[in-house]
């Protein structure tokens, strides 16, 4: 049984009759408690209320406060109070770990020998976007750009904003730009001459991040030129020569060379790599040659500066055609002594005669014999091209051109058109008729070299191969 006088003091009776007082749980405060907060903040909020024991003061009110969210704590969290006094009690509401939206909890006060327990007070929580955002506002989506561009961005946040970072195609371009305006150096350079793609990241002071639009722009720098380097000549004979190089890129090659800055000649490598050699062949012996190397890579090219090497001298008295010694380019009195001697006014010249060498190689000696072979072939070569001449049965096709350097496979150079002209006039064979169909060029190909070897062994000069020495030209320069 249970009786409550006017001052609202309750008092109980047990079943012997014994009064009990008790004490009674009162809270000063509205009907609920509404908080909010930004989203991702870790700033714990509080409001308060008053618990009291409104009972006797004989009584005593011990009392907990409970939530039914882990957001929601108190301080304290308990107590005990006697009859008539009272404490401030504070609702700390904690966002950190909350998504955006309303979260609602139930705080209950209670003393479970109290009247008027327990207390219930409804918390509304309500968390809310700081707004973040970010766009790049340069460059501009679909520009080209080139060498070194600034790429720059806006960003807000009603928390603030913590950092910007930057990136292209997907990885981080940079450091983060921390402060506004934000924005950073871009070397473009560094980058492939393609389409890309950027986009920015920010991050507010609450760790709330937002990615912007990704635009695309298009690299266009010049494309780097190779740089060539470490150029030798090696090799040397009297009609060879190897010269070599490196680049700093990828590249193929062309070699100008000729005895004059105005070179003539050419040879390529078309091999992309940044180092090679090429084989200048066809050279006359104890001449300086010129030469200069462009190299091509990126849809640019470079050349060198002009260079010089001189071949080696022939030996005193010649040699054979294309073997030691012979295959110096120099005219054939200096490869042989004379092997005729023209005669006067407009006739015919006069028969060949051998002239004397300076300096003969001694009697005997393998390099005598050698010279004296030679010498003997180049005269026999002349007088039979004599004789054809003379000969009024047949019709000869003579050559106009004065043949002055030896001629070999990959050789270039106007004197390489004459020779294809003579032999397709000279030569009626297979190879000399596929010569004429394919038509004459400055290249000495295969073509060239089979037409040429067909034409010695009609001729008799032998050994019938593709290479136009000192002894054929003799023959030729004759007719």
């Amino acid at each position: 049984m249970e009786a409550t006088d006017v001052a609202g003091n309750s008092s109980a009776y047990s079943s012997n009759g014994t009064v009990t007082i008790q004490a009674v749980l009162s809270v000063t405060t509205s009907t609920s408690f509404s908080f909010s907060a930004a989203h991702g903040s870790a700033a714990t909020s509080s409001q308060s209320l008053a618990v009291q024991n409104t009972g006797a003061t004989s009584t005593a009110l011990n009392w907990s406060a409970s939530s039914t969210q882990p957001w929601l704590t108190f301080s304290p969290a308990s107590g005990s109070l006697a009859g008539g006094a009272s404490t401030s009690v504070a609702f700390i509401v904690n966002p950190a770990a909350l998504a955006i939206g309303t979260y609602n909890a139930t705080a209950t006060i209670a003393d479970p020998n109290a009247s008027s327990s327990p207390q219930t007070v409804p918390v509304t929580f309500t968390i809310s976007s700081t707004g973040v955002s970010t766009s790049i506002t340069s460059p501009a989506n679909g520009a080209t750009v080139s060498g070194t561009v600034t790429v720059t961005a806006t960003a807000t946040s009603t928390a603030g904003i913590a950092s910007v970072q930057f990136y292209l195609d997907g990885s981080p371009l940079g450091s983060a730009a921390t402060s506004s305006p934000y924005s950073i150096s871009w070397n473009t350079a560094s980058s492939t001459n393609a389409s890309h793609t950027l986009y920015a990241l920010a991050t507010d002071n609450n760790s709330n991040t937002a990615t912007s639009t990704s635009i695309a722009v298009t690299v266009a720098n010049a494309s780097a030129a190779p740089v060539i380097a470490n150029i030798s000549v090696s090799g040397i004979t009297t009609d060879n020569a190897t010269v070599g190089w490196t680049t700093n890129l990828a590249a193929t090659t062309t070699i100008d060379y000729g005895t004059s800055v105005s070179y003539g000649s050419s040879v390529n490598d078309t091999n992309q790599t940044t180092g090679d050699s090429l084989t200048l062949s066809g050279l006359s012996a104890n001449t300086i040659y010129h030469f200069a190397i462009i190299a091509y890579a990126n849809g640019t090219s470079t050349a060198s500066g002009d260079n010089t090497f001189t071949t080696a001298a022939l030996p005193s008295s010649g040699g054979g055609e294309g073997g030691g010694g012979g295959g110096g380019s120099v005219g054939v009195a200096g490869s042989y002594g004379s092997p005729y001697l023209s005669g006067g006014g407009t006739g015919a010249p006069s028969a060949p005669q051998v002239a004397a060498t300076t300096t003969p190689p001694a009697a005997g000696s393998a390099a005598s014999i050698e010279a004296e072979i030679n010498a003997l072939t180049a005269q026999l070569h002349v007088l039979l091209a004599e004789a054809r001449r003379g000969s009024s049965s047949a019709t000869v096709s003579t050559s106009s051109y004065a043949f002055t350097r030896n001629l070999s496979y990959g050789t270039t150079g106007n004197d390489v058109q004459e020779l294809q002209q003579f032999l397709i006039s000279e030569n009626s064979g297979p190879a000399a008729r596929k010569l004429k169909a394919h038509g004459t060029t400055r290249n000495f190909g295969i073509l060239t070299l089979n037409a040429l070897k067909e034409f010695k062994k009609a001729a008799g000069i032998k050994p019938a191969s593709g290479y136009f020495g000192p002894i054929t030209r003799a023959y030729v320069n004759a007719l």
